[in-house]
């Protein structure tokens, strides 16, 4: 509506302009001339003057268009641009100066929008020389990446970024526009993935040396100089790993450690400083710097922190590692867990070197066992004549006859040679026993006498019994050294002296006894308990007191022997042994055995009131390797009624009896035997139908009569070394008694 206003406007000044040059012409009766001209320009102008309006109206809108769509295309530039997701800077490349930036730049950088742009693109850089450079090198030769640069933040903190450059040009000017990534993510999981490759790197290199046949603590200082050694754990190149033993730490393996660290850290009690309570608690204990839970200070001691693992297996208890910290530092929740991987490997090198050892011990055992079962039967054979012997010449003497003494103190000789070979096969389980009901009220009433003598004056010793009776089946004699050996250790322990007490009762055996099973019903069982007011023990002596060849007592003073004669004895007679002890408060040693019902007892003592008397006139077969035992053996059952033939191995037995031409009552042969053994003998006796029964006899340990089949239920045994007495006792047993206990 204006440019019709306008134009009618003009309309009327063209009219009026018309008008008025007519009326000066006529008023002034002028010819037309410069005067007419005048006004025909003007009237000219006036007429041309709406069309030039027009077009400039036309070209406004034309440019007002043409800055909006522009308006429109900068905005949507805008948009782009704040919503790249890269810092996007704008800058003069000769300049160095900022021109613009985006909505990330200012995040990435900390700095405003205005704050940043007019700075120079140097000020950014943690490394400006170099990013000079770099401008210039990528203006030059028009680089379109720049290597990797830290730019730094408005606060200080420096960012890796990656760059991508490029160049344009504005009319004659240049711009540099860089988009920069920050790819402090990417390297922080590059990092994580390098540490967790050399992580288990590390892990493999400690296994591997782990299955090494090195001693345990070279292996634990080999694997500790590889942890300390690591240049992207957080610690100081100083560390140390504790053994558990008893109630103390023992230092087993250092890194790092002067002569003062390693006397003070040598022993730490349980539950005494940072790796105490570790064990103790059994969880990490840490602190970032030196404090009272310290504990142990040393000369020159500067300030540090610590990271103490506990070292466990299966529940138990191993040991600590503790890695030493700078001051005011903590381990990442990775390192946490890669500290703690290494604290597992090193409890498997602990649990696997303890099995070594017992392996060790056990083959030690074993050596010693099978020394005592070589020896035992050459030993036993020559007991079986010294005893017989002796036993000819004491019955051959009157009661007056010096010559009588002789031969008790020679039976005497032999019967403790025979409890030391005893001794040695109780130690490793491999003795026969010949179980018998006792009353562990008898017996303790029995050893009172010699106990009294054993312990000396300044030892006073004390019975409680059971008042109904405790009755068990063991092995007279082993039982009675077992007592012995108890007694012996608690009058050690008490070298001022003390009180000795032994009782009797019946108990139910702890949940926490060797071999229990957790959360069996337990049947009660006849206990003996030997406790004594002495010295005590330690956890650590306590837990090892069973072991073969350990001994508290002074070189030469103790074999290591006795208790665990004591604990293989007891384990052989289906028992338990337990043991309660303090530093300070004495000992009690409690043997549990299971308990024999009075009427089974009675019904075993009536068979043996019914057993026949020791002589007899059958023939007997005695078949021997050893001309010694050979020649007792005939001697003894001659003297008891009987007709004996002698054969000195299997091939002679077998002769001798085709030769006598009809069945012997007895075959009584030794069991071991060169060429064919005695067990093998009596199966082609018994084929033939040569010997209505056997009794077998040996001086070897019970594993090598196992190993020949003799120990199989239904045969006879009887073991060396026997008595006179003896000997024509079996013979009558296995004669008189039922077949089925006297097979071949």
């Amino acid at each position: 509506m204006g440019m019709w206003h306008a134009l009618a406007g003009v309309v009327a000044i063209i009219l009026g302009a018309e008008y008025l040059s007519h009326s000066i012409i006529q008023a002034r009766e002028i010819s037309p001339g410069p005067w007419a001209s005048l006004a025909d320009a003007v009237l000219t102008t006036l007429v041309a003057f709406p069309f030039i309006l027009w077009w400039f109206t036309r070209e406004g809108r034309r440019r007002e268009k043409a800055e909006q769509a522009l308006d429109t295309q900068e905005q949507k530039y805008r948009k782009f641009f704040d919503s790249a997701t890269d810092a996007i800077l704008v800058f003069d490349p000769d300049s160095k100066t900022t021109l613009d930036i985006n909505r990330a730049a200012v995040e990435l950088y900390g700095w405003e929008h205005d704050e940043l742009v007019g700075r120079s693109i140097v000020e950014i850089s943690g490394e400006p020389e170099k990013t000079a450079r770099a401008i210039d090198d990528a203006t030059r030769d028009k680089l379109t990446r720049i290597p990797l640069r830290w730019h730094k933040r408005k606060d200080g903190r420096l960012v890796p970024v990656e760059i991508s450059a490029s160049q344009i040009v504005v009319g004659d000017r240049k711009i540099m526009l860089a988009v920069c990534r920050d790819i402090g993510e990417r390297l922080r999981a590059e990092e994580d993935r390098r540490e967790s490759f050399e992580m288990q790197g590390v892990l493999n290199a400690m296994l591997r040396r782990s299955l090494g046949r090195a001693p345990l603590k070279e292996k634990l200082a080999e694997q500790l100089r590889e942890v300390v050694s690591i240049p992207w754990l957080s610690i100081e190149r100083k560390g140390a790993v504790f053994l558990k033993e008893g109630a103390v730490l023992t230092l087993a393996a250092h890194h790092g450690f002067s002569s003062d660290i390693q006397q003070a850290c040598a022993r730490v009690p349980v539950g005494r400083c940072l790796c105490g309570r570790a064990v103790e608690t059994g969880r990490v204990v840490a602190c970032d710097s030196v404090g009272p839970e310290h504990e142990n200070s040393y000369p020159g001691m500067t300030p540090h922190g610590h990271y103490c693992v506990p070292i466990s297996a299966d529940g138990t208890m191993l040991g600590v590692l503790n890695l030493y910290l700078k001051e005011h530092t903590s381990l990442g929740e990775k390192q946490q867990t890669f500290v703690k991987a290494v604290a597992d490997i090193l409890a498997a090198d602990i649990s696997l070197a303890r099995v070594q050892e017992q392996y060790v011990q056990s083959q030690k055992m074993d050596s010693v066992g099978r020394l005592a079962g070589g020896v035992a039967h050459d030993f036993n054979n020559l007991l079986t004549a010294i005893i017989s012997y002796a036993q000819f010449i004491r019955d051959a003497t009157d009661a007056g006859d010096t010559r009588r003494g002789d031969a008790d103190e020679i039976l005497a000789a032999a019967d403790r040679a025979a409890t030391v070979t005893r001794r040695l096969l109780a130690f490793s389980r491999r003795q026969i026993l010949s179980p018998q009901t006792v009353d562990l009220n008898a017996l303790v009433a029995d050893v009172t006498g010699l106990l009294t003598r054993l312990i000396g004056e300044d030892v006073r010793l004390e019975t409680r019994l059971n008042p109904g009776t405790c009755l068990v089946r063991v092995d007279r004699g082993q039982l009675d050294q077992v007592v012995v050996n108890l007694v012996v250790n608690a009058r050690d322990a008490m070298p001022k002296g003390g009180t000795l007490t032994l009782e009797t009762g019946v108990a139910t055996p702890p949940g926490d006894a060797p071999d229990s099973s957790a959360g069996a019903i337990r049947d009660p069982m006849a206990c003996l308990c030997v406790r004594d007011t002495g010295v005590g023990m330690t956890e650590d002596v306590r837990s090892r007191i069973f072991e073969p060849f350990f001994t508290t007592k002074e070189q030469g003073k103790g074999t290591g022997l006795g208790l665990s004669m004591v604990f293989g004895t007891v384990k052989q007679s289906g028992g338990e042994i337990t043991v309660e002890s303090e530093p300070g408060c004495g000992a009690a040693f409690r043997i549990y055995l299971p308990l024999v019902r009075l009427e089974e007892a009675q019904v075993a003592g009536d068979a043996g009131a019914r057993a026949a008397p020791p002589r007899g006139s059958e023939t007997v077969l005695l078949v021997e390797d050893d001309d010694l035992v050979r020649r007792t053996g005939e001697r003894v059952l001659k003297a008891g009624g009987y007709s004996v033939l002698t054969a000195s191995g299997a091939s002679d037995a077998l002769r001798v009896l085709e030769c006598h031409g009809r069945p012997v009552q007895l075959l009584l042969t030794d069991v071991v035997m060169p060429g064919m053994n005695g067990r093998e003998l009596a199966l082609e006796v018994s084929r033939r139908g040569l010997a209505g029964r056997t009794l077998f006899v040996s001086g070897h340990t019970e594993e090598t009569v196992a190993r020949h089949g003799i120990l199989e239920p239904g045969l006879a045994l009887m073991g060396k070394p026997f008595t006179a007495e003896t000997l024509l006792r079996r013979v009558r047993e296995v004669i008189d008694g039922p077949a089925g206990r006297a097979k071949a």
